[in-house]
């Protein structure tokens, strides 16, 4: 936070983070980095009013109510990596799938950290999956597995992180010639790779979009209303257990 102050001037933010969508997905880093997860091995329970998670709110909400680095309004999934590289904003959380694009289109010099920690480092994971169906036609799920096998292949998930910034699907496709290559000249894309040893589940729950809108929900009412960080995340924690109550063992 002391760094994104010195970066703030009234020409242009400290940090932007997105916070409307999915808030809950920028938000839980801070949770894990606090020392709690949003949520543990199991998949009808949720650890969103814990004394951390609160304190992590607290502090996440403060960085526009109470230091004013970035802005108090919601910011877009879109609008906060065009803030950045037109220089509206210093520092900027987001998908490392933004990646390769932020770094065409800036025009100065881009840095990558990891995330900052609290009490440990943390960041949860994130991404798309490949799944493939039981049709019953055993012709089409063959070239289906085909297709996932191609594409998770090294040399493939290799060119996908290189072109997008997603994090390659394996270590093999780190130890491809082409990637080495590429993280010689662009170690930018090095530090969500080295940043895994720190990650932690995702908010992965059962009726998961349901639960991941709550807590969104929470962060966005504690970003844009008078509704304390307490509150908001007491209310949400209420409507998930009650929500996961039917998949309790």
């Amino acid at each position: 936070m002391g760094n994104a102050k010195k970066l703030t001037t009234p020409s242009h933010w400290g940090i932007e983070i997105p916070t409307s969508g999915t808030t809950y997905w920028m938000f839980q880093p801070f949770a894990i980095e606090a020392g709690q997860n949003v949520v543990g091995g199991s998949p009808n329970r949720v650890y969103f009013d814990t004394p951390d998670v609160i304190h992590a709110l607290q502090f996440f909400v403060g960085l526009a109510k109470t230091w004013k680095v970035e802005p108090s309004s919601l910011i877009g999934w879109t609008t906060a990596p065009s803030d950045f590289e037109a220089g509206k904003t210093a520092i900027l959380y987001h998908s490392s799938s933004s990646l390769a694009s932020i770094l065409k289109s800036s025009s100065f010099p881009v840095g990558v950290a990891m995330l900052p920690n609290d009490k440990r480092f943390g960041s949860p994971t994130g991404g798309g999956n490949l799944y493939i169906l039981n049709t019953g036609n055993a012709a089409r799920e063959q070239a289906a597995y085909s297709f996932v096998r191609w594409m998770t292949s090294p040399a493939i998930a290799a060119q996908w992180s290189i072109e997008t910034g997603y994090v390659a699907t394996s270590p093999a496709a780190y130890g491809t010639p082409k990637m080495e290559q590429y993280l010689r000249h662009t170690p930018q894309a090095a530090v969500a790779r080295n940043q895994l040893r720190y990650a932690e589940k995702e908010l992965a729950t059962n009726d998961g979009e349901e639960i991941q809108s709550l807590l969104s929900n929470a962060c966005q009412a504690a970003l844009t209303s008078h509704v304390t960080p307490a509150q908001a995340l007491a209310a949400s924690q209420k409507q998930a257990e009650a929500t996961l109550a039917q998949y309790a063992k």
